[in-house]
């Protein structure tokens, strides 16, 4: 990178415009296959609108659409960009962003968003395996489906990540686009709904299409508004927008990685708003479930299961989520396409090894989290109200409400408790979660020994 800076401090005279560009332009170039590593899917929302404009000694100045976008970038990813900036130059660099004219965009352009007739076909209510961590959470968005702003609204599934709320939510849309008295139905992940707005943001004359297409509905379904905490403008947006749909009777079904209040940096009001209705979570699926998981996910790959004790084996060594399920079939399916060998469970053994998690029980949480702060099991389901017990026991409830398909009620029943007394600690331990890092790391170390084989 010093080559180039040095090449354009020469030739048709220092600090050329033309050099400083074509410098600019290629170091961009380069620092973006590092970003795109680095933040994935965020990539083309974050950066896709960024331009090279100059670079100047050590600083590489690029341009930006809006100040949304230089505000978002500044605020979330401003140390990452210029590591990106230095890997690509060799050397540190510092990096900053203006303002560039409009680029006149038509406000009719097609938005990022999908509607019902392009979702994944493979995300039907008939595809979906019901089991006691994700009943509600079906039984509701099927109601919304077939009778969309009559009751259950809005509609907020919660849980962790690969449990099935993008399914369930593509299948509401598509069952409710699918009626006889057909409904406008729109599905946005919370990221397409931002890249969408900061485009229309840079273009006043692009806000009009913008609403109409999100206010213009009878059902929208926000996937993942977990995304918009922090990002105080597009909040406001979106608030507007709930309100406009509530207000007309128009269905509005919503999915985030967390309960509402526990997002985060986000608006009281549009808070107040994910909680108005139904708030169904969906947690990880247990033994038998995820057994009925893996026996779909065999028939759509047309896969020969052979040994009735394969499928329930694999449920047994992974546990987290529907998508590692899939990812470990898919594994076995394809090391015996390859590799010649028989599909059974001395394959899943070898690929499958021992250490993986196996079921978790409430009394395993139990005597890990007492083993780490060395107190008697008793003492986690007795009275005792000090400090050095009452974490503790907040973490085990925490936990056991994780990484089991324990319910509220027999969570509480264990540690003798009512199920209100475990929703509190899971809902404290979350919030320490989010705003200690320490925390985060005591959470994590706790749920891989539980997990591991003893």
């Amino acid at each position: 990178m010093r080559a180039v800076l040095a090449s354009c401090a020469s030739g048709s005279g220092l600090g050329s415009e033309v050099d400083e560009a074509n410098a600019a332009e290629s170091l961009w170039r380069r620092a973006c296959r590092r970003l795109e590593t680095k933040v994935g899917s965020r990539y083309e929302a974050c950066f896709g609108e960024v331009v090279a404009r100059r670079v100047t000694g050590d600083v590489l100045t690029l341009g930006v659409p809006n100040a949304f976008v230089r505000d978002h970038i500044l605020e979330r990813y401003r140390p990452l960009l210029e590591v990106a900036v230095g890997e690509a130059a060799g050397a540190a660099m510092r990096v900053e962003l203006e303002l560039i004219p409009s680029t006149g965009r038509d406000a009719n352009s097609a938005p990022s968003a999908r509607s019902a007739a392009d979702l994944n076909p493979r995300y039907r209510f008939s595809t979906f395996v019901v089991g006691a961590g994700n009943q509600l959470a079906h039984a509701a968005a099927l109601k919304v489906a077939e009778a969309p702003g009559q009751t259950l609204n809005p509609l907020l599934l919660h849980g962790e990540t690969g449990l099935g709320k993008t399914h369930l939510l593509q299948a509401t849309a598509r069952h409710a686009a699918e009626r006889p008295a057909a409904s406008r139905v729109r599905y946005v992940t919370a990221e397409a709904f931002l890249n969408d707005f900061v485009r229309s943001v840079s273009d006043r004359r692009a806000m009009p299409a913008f609403r109409e297409r999100y206010r213009g509905v009878e059902v929208l379904l926000l996937d993942d508004v977990q995304f918009f905490a922090g990002k105080e403008r597009v909040q406001e947006e979106l608030l507007h927008t709930f309100t406009a749909l509530y207000e007309r009777g128009r269905q509005i079904v919503l999915s985030s990685d967390r309960p509402p209040r526990d997002l985060g940096p986000i608006d009281s009001g549009l808070c107040s708003r994910f909680e108005m209705g139904l708030l169904a979570e969906v947690r990880r699926p247990d033994l038998a479930t995820r057994a009925a998981i893996l026996a779909k996910l065999a028939e759509a790959q047309e896969l020969a299961i052979g040994d009735p004790a394969l499928l329930p084996f694999i449920a047994g060594r992974v546990t987290r989520n529907v998508r590692e399920l899939q990812g470990a079939l898919t594994r076995l399916a394809a090391h015996s396409s390859l590799m010649g060998r028989k599909l059974d469970l001395d394959l899943a053994r070898e690929l499958l090894p021992d250490e993986k998690e196996t079921e978790v029980s409430i009394e395993r949480v139990e005597e890990v989290v007492a083993a780490r702060f060395g107190l008697p099991l008793d003492e986690l389901r007795g009275r005792r109200r000090t400090t050095s017990v009452v974490y503790p026991r907040h973490l085990a409830m925490h936990l056991a409400r994780q990484l089991t398909g324990a319910s509220l009620l027999s969570i509480g029943r264990h540690f003798g408790r009512d199920h209100t007394t475990v929703m509190y600690a899971d809902r404290r331990v979350r919030r320490q979660i989010r705003d200690d890092p320490e925390a985060r790391d005591l959470v994590e170390e706790l749920s891989e020994r539980v997990r591991q084989r003893r």
